[in-house]
């Protein structure tokens, strides 16, 4: 069994694999195999997912690079509920690495919620019973049997735990039980909960689609393991009749966590409603580069009044280069920000104080034959989780900024 430990974007170099595990890296999206010449390979992560692969006998730990586990955990959490999150709810070994951690948070998390037993909801079923429960179904009954003798088709309430949040939380629990988790205080914690569990349904689910639970009083106590429970599922690709499968993974989208902590931290920071500020993928057409709507842009931050666009911004989790900031990062922003009618826009890189190659751009940016100024800014991941949100509402004020001047 071949297992590489790798980080975001760096090469592992001289490299010895087998034509069979030659192919199973080439299977992967993201990794490039590359050969020596004296016979071994250097392997790089070219993408931004970080976590667990396996195919065959071999297996791929890819950490990120900008950060710890503790901060991605931290920002997701944060991107599904502000105010239910903490950073004491990222509690984990120091030496666990990004899928240790995760799944000990996930453990420790659902361990609490049910110190008290599991959530139970009423759910209406329908039986043959001996004797009478509920309501008798009348028309059934004498369809199928002309009289009121037993068995007797009858419509109960039952205070099940079989309920929809219980079954996100058990299928994760069993995802989780297959990944190759080392530490033991999070192995025993698992098999606790598949004990607990039992007597819930076990769902296959959409791994496209989760659909979140309506929250109330009486579940609530669920929201941050049943928000960690969906990442489980959505970011898996695990047969839940695991047997001999030849390969699973558990990944996560680092830019996709970077540009949904930002965004929501954002909006809270200037206390805005997802209409008044969108996502990308929220916009449905109200931004176009050209005239005749045919260019339609997307930008990661926009502030609007009603119709109108008064800030404009973008999020970019990336390698930076030798040079510095991409320069078509810069003329993206020159198109938002021209599209928009805006003097300035603002662009917020992921990347520590400290990295030369990709601090050079930083300041603002006097774009020349225009009036238009482009804001560079940077975001140290490595910071704690209250110096992220400090740092952001500093991106915030920049932000509250070009509102006034729009």
């Amino acid at each position: 069994m071949l297992t590489l430990k790798l980080r975001e974007w760096e090469r592992k170099s001289n490299v010895d694999l087998t034509a069979e595990q030659i192919g199973y890296l080439q299977s992967i999206d993201g990794i490039r195999v590359e050969a020596r010449t004296d016979g071994n390979f250097d392997i790089t992560p070219t993408g931004n997912l970080v976590g667990y692969v396996r195919r065959g006998d071999t297996s791929v730990v890819i950490e990120p690079s900008k950060c710890g586990a503790a901060q991605v955990i931290f920002m997701m959490g944060y991107s599904e509920n502000p105010n239910m999150f903490g950073s004491e709810q990222v509690d984990f070994d120091q030496d666990d690495d990004l899928l240790e951690a995760f799944i000990s948070v996930f453990v420790r998390s659902a361990s609490a919620a049910i110190e008290r037993g599991l959530f139970r909801t009423y759910a209406s079923q329908d039986e043959d019973l001996s004797t009478i429960r509920g309501r008798i179904r009348m028309s059934d009954q004498m369809a199928r049997r002309f009289r009121l003798s037993p068995p007797i088709a009858v419509t109960f309430d039952e205070f099940t735990v079989d309920n929809y949040e219980n079954r996100i939380l058990r299928s994760a629990i069993q995802l989780a039980s297959q990944l190759p988790i080392r530490n033991q205080a999070t192995a025993r914690g698992l098999q606790y909960l598949r004990a607990m569990f039992s007597d819930v349904s076990l769902v296959e689910f959409n791994r496209r689609s989760v659909v979140e639970p309506v929250w109330n009083r009486l579940n609530e106590h669920l929201r941050y393991p049943v928000s960690l429970a969906r990442r489980i599922l959505t970011n898996s690709s695990i047969s839940l009749d695991h047997g001999t499968a030849s390969s699973d993974e558990f990944l996560i989208n680092m830019a996709n966590v970077f540009e949904d902590f930002v965004a929501t931290a954002v909006r809270e920071h200037l206390n805005l409603s997802k209409v008044e500020m969108p996502r990308a993928n929220e916009l449905k057409g109200k931004l176009f580069l050209d005239k005749e709507l045919k260019i339609r842009l997307k930008p990661d931050l926009s502030r609007w009044q009603g119709e109108r666009c008064i800030a404009i911004g973008d999020v970019k989790y990336k390698r930076t280069t030798a040079n510095g900031v991409n320069h078509p990062d810069i003329y993206q922003l020159l198109a938002y920000a021209t599209a928009a009618n805006l003097p300035q826009a603002s662009v917020i890189y992921a990347m520590a104080k400290d990295d030369e190659e990709g601090i050079r751009l930083l300041g603002d940016h006097k774009i020349a034959g225009t009036d238009i100024r482009i804001n560079v800014l940077a975001l140290d991941l490595r910071k704690s989780s209250d110096d992220l949100l400090q740092q952001v509402s500093e991106f915030a004020q920049n932000f509250r900024e070009q509102i006034l001047i729009a």
